[in-house]
């Protein structure tokens, strides 16, 4: 039999923990293994689906992002090609994934959001022994300086956190940028900590409750992620119909050889004329119809 203070609920123990998220059996899984993780979404026809990726495989996650497509896509004219910035709600579980909501983040105003949360801490006192010195390292947050202050129940050197943020602000001009060279290049090391230090990369306790005004919020916290985004592969379409062109070329000149008569070679070769273009028209269309 359980003792009275195990049966005891503890009211200020409950206090420190929010409302359950729709994911919370999940995080809660996940988090038996994992700390963190990163959240990709595509879309399939009309929904958005997303899936989480721990942190120890995101690297190798990302590397096998194409098999998440049919094994023909891989050799059609329309796939990935890209992954951008956006927000997602979660509904319910479809599988191995989620169903969710999804929203493109507007990268302009981001940036004038994060603008304005550095303008409100601008002011500090530089001669504190709190700036950076010529490796980049400030100095410990278990010393306290002259700039401490409480942030969101958080205390912190202001000098510090002003840092921080402007890091933030630097990472989002340059999010674009940063998450196409990434992608053509592989993360490693370097592209891991960029969607750690962007807020990518969360931790399952965060996700699994939702606190505040994420708990006051119907819909509960927004949470970022990285969609893929589809397009054509215009360099694999350009290299298709110049490989078709010269082998145009080269079976006109192979059947004029052969038969010593010109008009059988352009003969043949407007056969093998129209059944590349055929090919191709039905490679177009494959690509653009199959998911």
């Amino acid at each position: 039999m359980a003792s009275p203070i195990q049966a005891t609920p503890n009211p200020f123990l409950d206090q420190l923990h929010g409302k359950q998220s729709k994911i919370y059996v999940h995080c809660v899984h996940r988090a038996q293994t994992y700390e963190k993780c990163l959240w990709l979404c595509r879309r399939k026809g009309r929904r958005v689906v997303a899936w989480d990726i721990p942190l120890e495989d995101i690297e190798q996650g990302v590397i096998n992002l194409k098999s998440q497509n049919r094994w023909w896509s891989r050799y059609l004219f329309y796939n990935f090609v890209g992954v951008e910035h956006i927000k997602f709600l979660e509904t319910r579980r479809d599988g191995q994934a989620f169903l969710v909501i999804a929203n493109k983040v507007n990268n302009a105003n981001a940036i004038t959001e994060r603008q304005r949360s550095i303008d409100l801490i601008s002011a500090f006192d530089g001669d504190s022994g709190c700036g950076v010195d010529i490796k980049g390292i400030r100095h410990d947050d278990k010393r306290r300086c002259d700039n401490w202050y409480e942030d969101d129940f958080v205390s912190t050197c202001r000098v510090k956190d002003y840092a921080k943020r402007k890091q933030g602000l630097e990472n989002l001009r340059w999010m674009p940028a940063m998450l196409d060279y990434y992608w053509q290049n592989g993360l490693g090391e370097e592209g891991v900590r960029f969607l750690n230090d962007s807020g990518f990369v969360l931790a399952y306790n965060y996700l699994s409750e939702d606190c505040y005004q994420d708990a006051e919020n119907p819909y509960g916290k927004s949470i970022d992620a990285l969609e893929l985004v589809s397009g054509w592969r215009i360099q694999r379409l350009l290299w298709t119909i110049l490989v078709a062109i010269v082998s145009d070329f080269c079976i006109v000149a192979v059947a004029t050889l052969l038969s010593d008569a010109i008009s059988v070679g352009l003969a043949v070769g407007s056969y093998a004329v129209g059944i590349e273009a055929l090919l191709l028209a039905l490679l177009t269309m494959l690509s653009a119809v199959l998911p």
